[in-house]
């Protein structure tokens, strides 16, 4: 998928690497971008105001964004592309339809090998991504293929999800039968010979339910080389490297997916009354989880369908996809790690209140300038958001820095605790002590017009469906 105002390319392999001045040994953010595995582009994050805020604010890092091959390019399921990897003398490993992952697998070599010319620390990295890039920081994780010592810390936004994003040979192998259709392509040879456009007008004709509510048609794939389960079943395992990280989502993840739907639903209720209105949102629902979880979520949710319907469909998918799976996530990983949950619940979007705090809304604040991609109004509450800003700032290179977000300044000879108030761009910020998670208390720090930690915020509603998902 082409990202307006970009060039398109196959040859897209590069990383972007942004250092203060004078930068020696600094701690280092390697950023994966996302957008459902098949868009997007480490050039929509620049790092200028990142890394000059951190420097500001004494808390100095280098930043590097990186590109990985997409969409068919990167995560065609079709067995027969398969690579030897390793070769013994019985057998030869193989992978496929991973070259996208791989390729965040090299691309985070390469900046351990070379990083230290731009000022960067090899020996303190932290991964971080939002969406599919925080999928692929799970990947990291998870995988065998990434060594324990590449990287300290990992950042993921938005990044856990059900169903899990990992595809099995079966299904990845459907969906690279559904391309070889679309190409008239009936061997290796002929996909090999295939245009790039003619990839990518394939891939655009792909049916649903590859692009239905919520589902992309790729993404790491079970090879037994990269990955050798699905990443919820190598969390419910703990087959995972025991590191800091830092993880959360926003309030409204899923409106951005469900706003349109419904609305383009209720043209066909002209003068809709209150029940008609609730039918819909739990007729729409029914259609995903079934009309015996559906007839459930009344005392689950309290009956607040009623209450306001339309945002119905978008908190319960947001509890499913996003809001569950990541609780789920800090629990196995503070096990035997410290972890440090938030929710992102500050509503900037001021032309249309559906959207409320919605997926993605929160890159702003770390990379403003992905709002030139946004096609919607901004609050124009700007010392708010300016605020938010830098403290969201402050808190994710103090975790870059030392695997807590709540060591906010480092220099040559002090350390300032989070209870302090320091000196940052514009303001003077006063931080809250992000607390480590406990999946007893369920805590979380909330970031909104003024922050706060919240309790159990969710624990009934994802108590339901860890039951269900089996977890």
């Amino acid at each position: 998928m082409r990202i307006p105002g970009q060039n398109q390319s196959e040859d897209c392999l590069y990383l972007n690497i942004w250092s203060p001045a004078n930068a020696t040994n600094l701690p280092v953010f390697f950023w994966i971008h996302g957008g459902s595995f098949v868009s997007g582009s480490g050039a929509q994050y620049p790092g200028e105001y990142l890394v000059s805020t951190a420097a500001s604010q004494g808390n100095p890092i280098v930043y590097v964004s990186i590109n990985y091959r997409l969409g068919v390019l990167g995560f065609l399921g079709e067995k027969n592309l398969s690579t030897v990897v390793n070769s013994t003398n019985n057998s030869n490993q193989t992978t496929y339809g991973n070259w996208g992952t791989l390729d965040t697998v090299f691309a985070l070599e390469w900046v351990r090998s070379n990083i230290a010319f731009f000022g960067g620390n090899p020996d303190n990295i932290t991964i971080g991504g939002e969406s599919a890039g925080g999928a692929l920081v799970m990947t990291h994780l998870v995988s065998d293929v990434v060594s324990n010592n590449s990287f300290s810390q990992a950042i993921i936004e938005s990044g856990v999800f059900y169903p899990d994003v990992t595809y099995s040979a079966e299904v990845g192998q459907r969906v690279a039968n559904t391309i070889e259709a679309a190409l008239n392509c009936t061997s290796v040879d002929c996909l090999y010979n295939a245009t790039v456009s003619s990839i990518i007008a394939a891939q655009a004709k792909l049916p649903l339910p590859y692009f239905s509510l919520l589902v992309t048609p790729f993404g790491p794939l079970i090879d037994g080389y990269v990955l050798n389960s699905s990443l919820t079943d190598a969390l419910v395992s703990n087959n995972f490297k025991n590191k800091p990280v830092l993880l959360g989502t926003n309030a409204n993840e899923t409106a951005a997916f469900t706003c349109p739907i419904i609305k383009s639903g209720l043209v066909r209720l002209p003068n809709a009354t209150n029940e008609d209105v609730n039918s819909f949102v739990l007729g729409y629902i029914a259609r995903y989880i079934g009309s015996n979880l559906t007839n459930a979520l009344q005392d689950v949710y309290n009956n607040d369908t009623n209450e306001y319907p339309l945002t119905f469909i978008t908190q319960v998918s947001s509890d499913i996809v996003f809001h569950c799976p990541a609780r789920y996530a800090a629990s196995k990983f503070s096990e035997n790690s410290t972890v440090y949950l938030y929710s992102f619940n500050y509503e900037y979007r001021i032309d249309d209140q559906c959207y409320g705090a919605a997926h993605g809304y929160e890159l702003a604040f770390l990379f403003p300038s992905i709002v030139n991609y946004y096609n919607y109004t901004l609050s124009n509450n700007t010392a708010a958001s300016s605020d938010l800003s830098e403290r969201m700032v402050q808190y994710w290179t103090s975790f870059i820095s030392t695997g807590s977000p709540n060591i906010v300044a480092i220099t040559a000879n002090t350390t300032t605790s989070a209870n302090s108030t320091l000196p940052t761009s514009s303001t003077n910020t006063t931080l809250l002590t992000w607390p480590t998670y406990n999946s007893t208390l369920d805590n979380e720090i909330v970031f909104d017009v003024t922050d706060s930690i919240a309790v159990g915020e969710y624990a009934n509603e994802c108590n339901f469906w860890n039951q269900v998902e089996g977890l």
